[in-house]
């Protein structure tokens, strides 16, 4: 930052509801059932998107149990080689009648990942303890009760990645981010952080030239303690976060924005007295798409 100090101003809307939780206004129960609403606030229109579709076969039916074709245990070094190996291996078996080829299972223990994992078929599973999470060019992918430490980027997400949802998922030491290029509308729903970042903002010409990393990327009831950055193009949303976890402030060196353009009046910030309800912002939008499909009123 070359020695200069930035003040920020970040609107934070404070609700207090009581014991009983809190809403978001952007998502409100309007007579006994949750709605995507508008605000309006300093020329901007936010409006929370819909992360329904998030999922297999967009979240409507229940993943199979899959047969596990490959089992794997770690070696010393990186592990990225067996695994693309075994990758390579399933992607040659012919999908089942639900379109899936098998599961690799990674067995206890540290697999340490220095390469990307490359998927290039579908139908094809990894299974086991947490690494890292990079969806690449994916769009409504959905990562429920996953968990990873110790890495450099745990969750991470670039190249346009649309649509995903990380819900129940925990990250521990690390530097979560929009890393590299715009992603559009994606989801950390109901996350724990232990001494852990999460970042969304202007990385400049870092790795490669990234500049702005995310446009209306939403962080639904943020659980533990660590810090968040908010700083996203068009709009960024920060709903329910503990009092341990720090947002928009903290060691320059883990939440850097490179002293680039700033976007407070784009951001929408809000914390309330008690829990956010609904406890999962993903949950609550696939129930009120199921709800419609029943009636005969799909819509988004």
């Amino acid at each position: 930052m070359n020695g200069h100090i930035n003040t920020i101003i970040i609107y934070i809307t404070v609700c207090l509801t009581g014991a009983q939780g809190w809403e978001s206004k952007l998502f409100p129960d309007t007579g006994g059932a949750y709605s995507r609403v508008s605000v309006e606030r300093n020329s901007v229109t936010f409006r929370l998107p819909d992360f329904s579709y998030a999922g297999y076969r967009s979240g409507m039916v229940a993943v199979p149990d899959i047969p596990v074709a490959v089992e794997l245990t770690p070696v010393a070094g990186d592990n990225a080689p067996q695994i693309n190996r075994a990758i390579g291996k399933v992607s040659r078996k012919k999908p089942d009648e639900n379109g899936f080829r098998g599961k690799i299972m990674l067995s206890e223990g540290t697999f340490e990942i220095h390469n990307e994992i490359k998927i290039y078929h579908s139908g094809i599973v990894v299974g086991g303890n947490g690494y890292l999470f990079n969806p690449v060019c994916s769009d409504d992918h959905l990562f429920r009760d996953c968990s990873a430490k110790n890495g450099r980027h745990n969750f991470i997400l670039h190249y346009s990645t649309s649509g995903c949802v990380f819900t129940g998922c925990s990250s521990q030491n690390s530097r979560s981010d929009f890393h590299q290029y715009l992603s559009s509308e994606n989801l950390f729903d109901n996350v724990t952080l232990h001494r852990d970042s999460v970042t969304a903002g202007n990385r400049g010409d870092k790795s490669q030239g990234s500049w702005w990393c995310a446009t209306k990327p939403v962080f639904w009831n943020m659980q533990g303690g660590g810090a968040m950055y908010m700083n996203a193009w068009g709009a960024g949303y920060l709903i329910g976060a503990d009092t341990a976890i720090g947002i928009g402030v903290g060691d320059r060196h883990i939440l850097q924005d490179y002293g680039l353009s700033y976007l407070p009046h784009r951001q929408w910030i809000e914390r309330g007295d008690g829990a956010l309800q609904p406890e999962s912002l993903y949950e609550a939008q696939l129930n009120m798409r199921k709800q419609r499909l029943s009636s005969g009123n799909e819509r988004k």
